[in-house]
């Protein structure tokens, strides 16, 4: 397979510099593996549609079919057949989105031991690991943001660091919970078109759940998002055929269209970007997230809400691999020691409702430790901070 040589970084930095006045952000895996920065080996969509084809019975290899869509609905039917659909979400949370927290606790318990060491010499900022920095400039600019992703981590390494943001995610049956910032202030909207595999609400990653969303506002959702304004791609692939049907039908109603793309894909993307009129921008991914780091960038509020979003992604892992956030209320009621009979009966509902949305009721260590020892570990590392806030999260079901 041919490809096209990586641009340089000097070439990198005249397309980053041509996003300073705004865009619409859309990320897919790419932004969860810079997430996981080799701490977590969090699978890609092929990956995944096998590993389900194998718990599912099929054989991947006897399979002619490329749509991932199509195998990923076969998959959900044999299940369904079985008395096993329950399965399919639950493997979607425990690979992808529980692997990725274990690697962001992992992340936040080295981070943690670095800034405890150092802290008389570096920077507050120093807290929040590079690959969050990273995902945090790339979203500095972006309004709305659209993430193909099934996780919501990412989201907050995006887009909280400019100040509160409102998940608006597309699912299949109504979620059991949602976690948001107070609606007193101006939050931006990150919007997964995908689903979450947490809260209960389900994904849509199946043709027969595509199929079902066509009637919906959802469908056309993230051009929608792009109307009149620039588009700009980050780590993902345009295979979706309902995506680029989309493209195809409303192009001539958005600005530029700017995908980083891996090299590596260039013969296979080159014929739709001159058909729809696509920069592609060849990078190796290293030297794309570096160099977006080395940008001269100013971090809004002097970088608070940037610590704000770190600390929330770090709150969250924990409260998932402590057996899910329902779970993890139970957990807090059953260590008060008596101080709070009254919430057990409740505490007990909500984790039996938490079992009824696929939370897996079990805390998982990471590395020995309690998940809820990192994010102690790190809430006091911020409290050193006199001036710091820690960000004021509501529930709503």
């Amino acid at each position: 397979m041919t490809q096209r040589p990586p641009s340089s970084i000097e070439e990198i930095e005249q397309w980053l510099f041509q996003m300073e006045g705004g865009y619409c952000l859309w990320v897919g895996a790419g932004a969860t593996c810079c997430l996981a920065s080799g701490q977590a080996q969090v699978p890609g969509w092929d990956l995944l549609t096998k590993d389900l084809e194998l718990l599912a019975g099929i054989d991947s290899a006897a399979l002619s079919e490329v749509d991932l869509s199509k195998r990923l609905d076969r998959c959900r039917e044999m299940l369904r057949q079985q008395e096993r659909e329950e399965e399919f979400d639950q493997y979607l949370r425990q690979r992808y989105y529980r692997e990725l927290c274990h690697g962001v606790l992992r992340l936040a318990r080295a981070q943690n031991q670095q800034f405890r060491n150092g802290a008389a010499d570096i920077p507050r900022i120093d807290i929040v690991p590079i690959a969050v920095r990273q995902l945090a400039a790339l979203g500095q600019m972006a309004n709305p943001i659209v993430n193909f992703n099934i996780e919501h981590l990412s989201s907050l390494a995006l887009g909280w660091p400019c100040g509160p943001i409102k998940i608006i995610s597309h699912a299949t049956r109504r979620a059991a919970w949602k976690r948001q910032a107070p609606s007193s202030f101006f939050r931006r909207s990150v919007y997964h078109p995908h689903g979450l595999t947490y809260g209960g609400g389900g994904t849509v990653m199946t043709a027969s759940e595509y199929q079902a969303k066509q009637a919906s506002l959802a469908f056309g959702m993230p051009l929608h998002c792009g109307f009149g304004a620039d588009i700009v791609i980050v780590g993902m692939s345009l295979r979706e055929p309902d995506l680029k049907k989309h493209l195809a039908k409303y192009r001539g109603d958005v600005q530029r269209i700017i995908w980083f793309e891996s090299s590596r894909e260039w013969e296979n993307n080159v014929g739709l970007c001159r058909e729809l009129d696509i920069d592609y921008v060849p990078v190796e991914w290293p030297s794309f997230w570096t160099t977006l780091l080395s940008l001269p960038l100013e971090w809004h509020d002097s970088g608070r809400t940037l610590r704000q979003a770190w600390y929330l992604m770090v709150d969250e892992a924990a409260a998932e691999l402590e057996g899910g956030f329902l779970h993890s209320l139970k957990r807090g009621v059953a260590a008060s020691d008596g101080k709070a009979d009254c919430l057990r009966e409740l505490s007990e509902i909500l984790a039996k409702k938490g079992s009824s949305v696929n939370e897996p009721g079990v805390e998982e260590l990471v590395e020995g430790a309690t998940p809820r020892s990192i994010e102690l570990e790190l809430r006091e590392l911020l409290r050193q901070d006199e001036t710091f806030i820690f960000p004021e999260l509501i529930y709503t079901s």
